[in-house]
This record gives C-alpha cells, sequence and structure tokens, in this order.
C-alpha cells in the first residue's frame, strides 16, 4: 500500500495517496521501511 500511496503522491493525487499510506499504517508491519515511510508521510 505504501509504494502505491507514493505513486500516487507523485501523481499529484494527494487524497487518494493518503488512503494507501493509512492502509499501509493498518498492517501494523512496523519491521518494515515501507511502514516508517508511511508513518512519515501522513504527518
Amino acid at each position: 500500500e505504501f509504494f502505491i500511496g507514493q505513486r500516487k503522491f507523485v501523481a499529484g493525487q494527494k487524497d487518494a495517496a493518503k488512503v494507501h499510506f493509512a492502509a499501509a499504517l493498518k498492517s501494523k508491519a512496523t519491521q518494515l521501511a515501507a511502514y516508517r515511510g508511511a508513518k512519515l508521510a501522513v504527518k
């Protein structure tokens, strides 16, 4: 989900990106760099 969010963000679709970043956080896969990236992206 993080990488989809990243692509949406780069394409200027910030609202759609936030949805995907939030889904990445729901995974609770805290050991993954993508989780940490999603956490930073929603701040």
